[in-house]
């Protein structure tokens, strides 16, 4: 829902692409051909040279054969070849559902769907609010600083919890109750209530908000509104302090005082403050004073929060929120990996040898890398796009001397685990299972590909790759040459079905695997023997009722880091004092009696000592020859590189407990394939407007589970015009490919040479839209329409022609947008481009004919953190046969080209245009307005423009203006959503200024439809 200023009625449509002149055959047909070169030379460049920002698409991630299961109010669909998996899956969702059910009791015939998928991508779990869907990936994202780093488990919690807390405020089937609930609540709220049910409050959270105590960081409630815009390390710490808000609260009311706030708010909508103050017994104010002051409290008896000091960072290490790994080659060059290019927990490999400039090295990376301490050779897995259009891991090497390369092609492939007789150890994951695979080290440079720093593919994939810098490379066997005999990689472990490790690292002295299980709210450490078949029930190290990370084995000793003293994550050493070690190598290999006659000789005599107490804790470390470790530690908010010693500070007998491992098998599961399920959407209104006044329309949609399929229906009435109108779409997915059928009848709104008026269009729409990449789209299609003239508001005004519009098109969109707040409002980093063909047809009776090509390009270039230098250009052709008017005429001057000009300054058959932009986002804040409007985002923006749109026969006379434009987003009433754009424009040749203006609640509507 847009609204403008009277003085620009109509924005100009982007894809513009006729003209209101008649032309000439030869040399438009001469422009047109000109132009067609110019739009493959741009797009050649656009792939060429890649906008080096992270894919705002999403894959498509349930391709392949599906399954279905369900127990116990869990109904799973899963990737069938991840059968072996799914029983340890389903107990442990069970287990959370039965936790979560005891707090929202009245949910218990609520059945749970989930949709997991199986690659080793990214973190992307997300919940359908439309059928209470959740979503989850299996693969158990290892190193991850951030959420991300949360365990299958954890993430279903917390998911589930959400669902749970949105059912309570209305079931998806009555969704007015529920979306007025969630405009009366602050997002911050809901967050907060979701970890709270979800998830204890454990040392990563503990960490994260003693930092932001320490360092006087800690959010207001005005600042928490604007949660679920900020990007995406202050949205997590935003998440920890209300999560450690809401805890603090429950405890001095009822159990059940946050859901009883749910239940009331139903029926007492927009009354937030008074109900939270009935179901707490206190203020909201005063609820956070409170809160505020017991952690400054807390702070203040921590010795670790209050008194000790940060170590100092090592001076060009780890630039960025995000980042870790540090280490050292050699012949001392520095290595680690850092989000510095992004905004998410993204990494990149960058190295900095002595006396040289710090290099980025590989891009798009997994945290967790290994150097080769005899050549230097920097391993590490990288993500890579694959045939099927997702992300992969696959494991590279970047040598001393020579470009990086990719060392094996078995997708999956990532954290090198070091070496061992002469074969290097790495992990895999495929079809639901973690292996341990290895391949002789080092490899032959012949064996292996070159594929350059940023991946870049072959030339038979090369411009589909570079599009969003991911190589494009098949599953299995990707550009290299397999190898041949004995270079072959091999199995050397393979994890239970019934087990999934978080952590993984290689013991080669006593040739085993350290890893790190969990179960319910308990880590466990264990270890396992790489020589024989992998035990049932692994040997159990330690035990302990939170989080343990990063561990290590030096010796018979393991390092790890785990919750230490004040709920910081510290490093802490496991050994053992006894000689239980040479009589356990004597027990039978095959037994899984062994690993507890292990368990048992070993827990009398084993020991964990506490060696470091660092305020930020250390999340990820590497041992030094010298005793030392260079660590990754959290300070004001960013992770930074320190080197430590190392010291015994405590120490204490460890805690063992056997893992249950019993517990893992499930019998009786009844498994089917997957079958096409639809299901139905509940009712939305939406309301327009038509010739005589307003129209009242419903909106719902048939879709199946996997999203292979959907029909959307949307009847509509005038409540003047009586007139009936109907839209409706299907779409259906075939492999890659997604095919749309769309049909429409009814009056909308439009615009002509900036004249507003209505029109009544029948039509019907088949399109088929491929993927190249993650940011490449190519569409083609078919259009049957039938125009005709509703209601001309301007009597006078040209308007367009009517009749049969029959025509096919093509559209190729390519979008690398950096992913961050705001993005629409003010895109910091990135590309877009849009390339549109069409052809009008006199097939079927068609009256309007004409051939048209259209070009659009924008480039957003970050100058420092705050100031975005943006450049846009539209280059367009027109050729038609007869006076023909279509809507989308070429034209320039409104709000989107020459603004400086009101309306269609300029109208013909080919158009130019041009326009520089320098912006940057400024904080402003009006106290009268502060307890109406919560401000977001606000962007000041300086322009100039040039452009032109000449009919045949005239050569370019290019208009220029120059201007200023405030765009801003905030939320009404502190709950709505809101957008504003405000400009003035002058000509360069004189004349009056433009001002111009627009207000945007799509935010608000889609969140209704």
């Amino acid at each position: 829902m847009v609204a403008e200023a009277p003085t620009d009625r109509a924005r100009v449509p982007a894809g513009g692409l006729t003209s209101v002149r008649p032309a000439g055959r030869g040399g438009r047909q001469q422009a047109g051909e000109g132009l067609a070169l110019a739009l493959m030379l741009c797009v050649v460049l656009a792939w060429a040279f890649p906008a080096r920002a992270i894919e705002l698409d999403e894959a498509y991630r349930f391709l392949g054969p599906f399954e279905v299961t369900a127990s116990q109010g869990i109904r799973l669909y899963y990737p069938a070849g991840c059968r072996s998996a799914i029983p340890r899956v389903l107990r442990s969702f069970i287990t959370v559902r039965e936790c979560l059910l005891t707090h929202f009791p009245d949910q218990r015939g609520f059945e749970v769907v989930v949709l997991l998928t199986d690659h080793d991508d990214r973190e992307s779990a997300g919940i359908d609010a439309t059928f209470d869907l959740v979503t989850l990936g299996l693969y158990e994202e290892m190193g991850s600083l951030s959420t991300r780093g949360y365990s299958l488990a954890e993430r279903f919690a917390i998911r589930l919890a959400h669902t749970l807390i949105m059912r309570t405020l209305g079931s998806a089937h009555s969704a007015l109750r529920r979306r007025i609930g969630l405009l009366s609540i602050p997002p911050w709220y809901l967050e907060g209530l979701a970890l709270y049910y979800g998830l204890p409050l454990d040392v990563r959270h503990t960490t994260r908000l003693l930092d932001l105590a320490r360092h006087g960081r800690l959010f207001s409630l005005d600042e928490l509104d604007t949660i679920q815009s900020r990007r995406a390390r202050v949205r997590e710490e935003m998440s920890y302090q209300v999560h450690s808000m809401l805890a603090f609260w429950h405890r001095g009311a009822a159990p059940d005082a946050g859901l009883r706030l749910l239940h009331q708010i139903r029926g007492r909508p927009g009354q937030f403050a008074d109900l939270f103050r009935r179901a707490f017994g206190i203020s909201l104010k005063e609820a956070f004073r409170r809160y505020r002051e017991h952690v400054q409290a807390e702070c203040a008896r921590t010795p670790e929060c209050a008194k000790a000091v940060d170590p100092p960072v090592l001076p060009g290490w780890a630039e960025g929120e995000y980042a870790q790994g540090g280490r050292l080659r050699p012949d001392g060059a520095q290595v680690w990996v850092s989000s510095r290019r992004y905004t998410q927990e993204v990494y990149d490999l960058y190295i900095e040898a002595p006396g040289t400039r710090r290099r980025l090295a590989l891009r798009n990376v997994h945290p967790r890398l290994w150097v080769d301490p005899e050549t230097g050779s920097v391993l590490t897995g990288k993500f890579e796009l694959t045939a099927r259009k997702q992300r992969r891991l696959f494991l590279w090497e970047v040598p001393k001397q020579g470009r990086p390369r990719r060392v094996v092609d078995l997708a999956g492939s990532f954290q090198p685990l070091g070496r061992l007789d002469d074969r290097l150890l790495f992990l895999n994951w495929t079809a639901g299972t973690l292996r341990v695979m290895s391949l002789p080290w080092p490899v032959a440079s012949s064996s292996v590909g070159d594929a350059g720093s940023a991946g870049v593919a072959s030339s038979a994939v090369g411009a589909a790759s570079l599009a969003t810098g991911l190589p494009l490379i098949p599953e299995r066997e990707g550009r290299h040459r397999p190898r041949a005999g004995e270079t072959q990689e091999r199995e050397e472990y393979r994890f239970p079905a019934h087990l999934q490790p978080l952590e993984v690292a290689l013991d080669p002295a006593g040739r085993r695997l350290v890893f790190v299980l969990r179960d319910g709210e308990s880590s466990y450490l264990c270890r396992d023997r790489l020589a024989t078949p992998s035990a049932p029930c692994p040997q159990v190290l330690f035990v302990a009722s939170d989080t343990i990370r990063a561990p290590q084995a030096v010796g018979e000793d393991v390092w790890f880091a785990a919750a230490g003293p004040y709920r910081t994550v510290q490093v802490y050493r496991w050994s053992t004092r006894g000689k239980s070690q040479e009589t356990v190598a004597e027990a039978d290999d095959a037994s899984p009696i062994s690993s507890l006659q292990d368990q048992h000789r070993e827990r009398a005599s084993a020991t964990v000592a506490l060696m470091t107490a660092v305020p930020g804790g250390i999340w990820d470390f590497l041992l030094e020859p010298d005793g030392g470790l260079v660590g990754t530690t959290l300070q004001n908010g960013w992770f930074r590189t320190v080197r430590l010693p190392t010291a015994e500070l405590a120490t204490a007998p460890a805690p063992v407990a056997p893992f249950p491992c019993d517990r893992g098998q499930r019998a009786g599961l009844t498994v089917r394939h997957y079958q096409p399920e639809f299901r139905s959407s509940y009712w939305l209104p939406k309301v327009s407007r038509d010739d005589q006044g307003g129209v009242f329309g419903v909106y719902s949609y048939r879709a199946d589970r996997l999203d292979r399929s959907r029909l959307v229906v949307s009847p509509t009435f005038g409540f003047k015009s009586r007139n009936w109108g109907y839209l409706a779409e299907f779409m259906r997915r075939f492999d890659l490919w997604r095919a749309v059928l769309a049909s429409e009848d009814r009056v909308v709104s439009k615009s002509y040479l900036s004249n507003a008026y209505y029109e009544r269009i029948r039509s019907l729409d088949l399109s088929l839209t491929y993927p190249f990449d993650l940011a490449t789209t190519l569409t083609i299609g078919g259009n049957l329409s039938h125009r005709r003239i509703a209601k001309m508001p301007d009597k006078g005004a040209p308007a367009p022609t009517t009749g049969r519009d029959h025509s096919i098109y093509g559209r190729m969109e390519y979008r690398a947008i950096r992913t961050e707040p705001f993005w629409e409002l003010f895109p910091r980093h990135g590309r877009r481009l849009t390339a549109w063909w069409r052809k009008g047809l006199d097939l079927l009776d068609g009256q309007l004919k004409y051939d048209s090509m259209s070009l659009r390009y924008e480039e957003y270039v970050p100058l420092n953190q705050a100031w975005v230098l943006s450049a846009r250009a539209w280059v367009a052709e027109d050729d038609k046969e007869g006076d023909i008017r279509r809507p989308e005429d070429l034209n320039l001057g409104g709000t989107d080209f020459l603004r400086g000009y009101p309306g269609a300054v300029r109208f013909g058959d080919s158009l130019r245009a041009f326009a520089l932009h320098l912006g940057r986002p400024f904080h402003i804040e009006i106290p009268a307005l502060r307890s109406w409007v919560q401000e977001e985002i606000v962007v000041a923006e300086a322009f100039w423009e040039r452009g032109d749109v000449r009919a045949t026969g005239r050569r370019f006379d290019f208009l220029e203006d120059r201007g200023f434009e405030v765009r801003a987003r905030g939320l009404l009433l502190r709950r709505i959503p809101a957008a504003i754009r405000v400009g003035v424009a002058w000509p360069s040749g004189g004349g009056p200024r433009h001002d111009y203006w627009m207000v945007d609640f799509s935010s608000l509507t889609g969140s209704w439809q």
